[in-house]
């Protein structure tokens, strides 16, 4: 009767491990590889030697994991599920998606012991992550009921198993702990490492692997559980909702405005699109039988999402233009495509759900490797923007890099400076130095070097350099014409003042506005003059040299403005400022106000 609260014994989480070993066996083998490589990372082996560095090895272990693991299902739904590597044609394309996998992480040489996931692993993970999605299709209502509950069941386990491996690992952790604290055993930090490494490479594969549907077998009758018709219904729906107004809404805006969007809105239509494409998938049991609002939704979604398509490619098409390709922009290139790719095809009628993961993970996967991934099409774009700028300011000359003699134009060194900062980075630093080709012999480098390194040895300044100006008041300042004077320190956290002129009782409220470099003063009667301190800066080059300037003529720190009855000099004694993104901002002012109180 209550066989249902039944926990499994040891025995059955041995058997079902042996089950899944038996079902995926290279995968197995992959998830034993990455826990292998992981172990002797914490410990600094490297099982190889200085061929492949331990970073590498680990990276390609996890995408071969998921090329094994995807290429079994492949044949399995094939019809050769008794095979351990599904069959012939499982086998072949195990080993064209382990190829890939091998190029991207290996195809760069040695790389750093620890290194990162690079952009082309990633893609290449979340390309595989997609078509596993998409393996359980047939054609018809009841393909698409079948990948609906399979993706299901899927997920729930992978998320059940990352949920397992997490609090076994904080278990352990505690445990260890608490006999470190209170008893005084000496436990090694490697060991915390070693049991974390296990949990997330070992007992986390083993369990989403386990809970994989082992057919592929169209589920009957009213197959979508009752919590996620929940969850679609009060939460997703209404917030894939909200956002899609508010994207209709900054569409609106633009219109008004007529301003570009900027980057930050790529993104916001992003991740809206994303939620909003798993929360229609979500909802397909219930299209037809769910709650009113789910049934909207499924009927509106993909015709609205063509707005948000167009806006996401203007804002990146704007990024292009003016600063070329980098992997983030590729992939919101692709994303672009692909939503208006399934906004049509779902516009038009066509119902098989598996399009869109289908569509996705093909271009994620294609994106990750050749000549014309994310990584190396990025690259060959960076370099084709520095080659002319080093070239226009003489640091690039007959083919060798030299330092640059003369002052560069604070944008151009900026874009200098940008573009280096990218191309270094660990994952593209080996092309960068293919592409150098010994063309920095002759700069004061060593082998290391870093990008800041690099920047300073052909002769630029820091990105948004500070700049300082000074008032050395070796003349006195004039007051002339002015019947009242008042000094005043200003910052962001201190943007406003009020004072009063003792001989009129007129009152004046100083506003200083840091992102706008500009101060303001207005009378009480309404009257309102303002000083821009970023042209000023501007006008006395304060970002050359070291950007601290010593002044001893007032003059050239003064400022007059006058607004009907309202006359005002503003005599600067020490500013400071920076410049971030084309643009002066003034962290700090001190000034002299003289006020005509005629």
């Amino acid at each position: 009767m209550l066989d249902f609260l039944r926990l499994p014994s040891f025995k059955d989480l041995a058997d079902d491990a042996l089950a899944a070993c038996r079902r995926f066996p290279f995968a197995a083998l992959a998830a034993v590889g990455a826990t292998a490589v992981a172990l002797s990372g914490a410990r600094q082996i490297t099982p190889l030697g200085h061929a492949i560095s331990t970073g590498q090895l680990y990276q390609f272990f996890v995408l071969a994991f998921f090329a094994t693991l995807l290429s079994k299902l492949v044949g399995e739904r094939l019809g050769a599920a008794a095979s351990p590597v599904g069959g012939v044609k499982g086998a072949v394309l195990a080993l064209l998606l382990v190829a890939p996998a091998a190029f991207v992480v290996l195809g760069g040489g040695p790389g750093p012991r620890h290194a990162p996931f690079g952009p082309a692993p990633l893609f290449l993970i979340a390309g595989y992550i997609f078509l596993l999605m998409a393996v359980p299709y047939r054609a018809g209502e009841a393909g698409n009921a079948l990948l609906w509950e399979f993706n299901r069941v899927a997920l729930t386990g992978a998320v059940f198993g990352l949920t397992v491996a997490v609090l076994l690992g904080a278990g352990v952790g505690a445990f260890l702990l608490a006999l470190e604290e209170l008893f005084g055993v000496d436990v090694p930090n490697d060991l915390y490492e070693d049991v974390w490494a296990i949990c997330l490479n070992l007992i986390w594969p083993w369990r989403a692997m386990t809970s994989l549907p082992k057919t592929f077998e169209a589920p009957e009758g009213d197959y979508c559980p009752r919590w996620i018709g929940f969850l679609a219904c009060y939460v997703h729906v209404p917030l894939a909702s909200v956002y899609l107004i508010v994207l209709y809404a900054f569409a609106l805006k633009i219109l008004i405005e007529w301003d570009l969007p900027r980057a930050q809105i790529a993104w916001l239509v992003c991740w809206f699109a994303l939620v909003g494409v798993a929360t229609k998938l979500t909802i397909y049991p219930l299209r037809e039988t769910g709650h009113r609002a789910l049934r909207v939704f499924d009927r509106i979604f993909f015709p609205a999402l063509f707005l948000p398509a167009v806006l996401l490619a203007i804002a990146v098409g704007v990024r292009l233009d003016s600063y070329g390709w980098t992997e983030e922009r590729y992939i919101l290139v692709l994303l672009a495509v692909w939503l208006f790719a399934i906004a049509a095809v779902f516009t038009l009628g066509w119902r098989p759900l598996v399009l869109a993961p289908l569509i996705l993970g093909l271009f994620l996967t294609l994106a990750s490797f050749g000549p014309w991934g994310a990584v190396d099409f990025s690259m060959r774009s960076q370099t084709a923007r520095l080659a002319p700028l080093l070239t226009a300011n003489g640091i690039l000359s007959e083919d060798r890099l030299t330092k640059s003699e003369q002052p560069v134009a604070f944008e151009t060194a900026r874009q200098i400076t940008s573009i280096v900062s990218y191309l270094s980075a660990e994952h593209r630093r080996p092309a960068f130095i293919e592409w150098l080709n010994g063309r920095e012999a002759g700069l004061d480098l060593r082998e290391d070097w870093r990008s800041d390194q690099f920047v300073k040895a052909i002769g630029l300044r820091q990105k948004q350099p500070k700049f300082t100006l000074k008032l050395v008041q070796n003349q006195p300042v004039s007051v002339d014409g002015f019947g009242f004077m008042v000094q005043q320190g200003l910052y962001p956290k201190a943007t406003a003042r009020d004072v009063v002129d003792p001989s009129t009782g007129r009152s004046y409220r100083i506003a200083f506005d840091s992102e706008t470099a500009t101060v303001a003063v207005r009378a009480g009667s309404g009257q309102a003059v303002t000083f821009d301190l970023g042209k000023l800066a501007e006008a006395l080059d304060a970002f050359s040299g070291t950007g601290v300037q010593e002044l001893s003529d007032p003059r050239q720190l003064s400022l007059d403005a006058a607004a009907g009855d309202v006359r005002v000099r503003l005599v600067l004694t020490h500013v400071v400022g920076t410049r971030k993104e084309n643009a002066v901002h003034i962290t700090m002012m001190n000034g002299i106000f003289l006020f005509d109180s005629r």
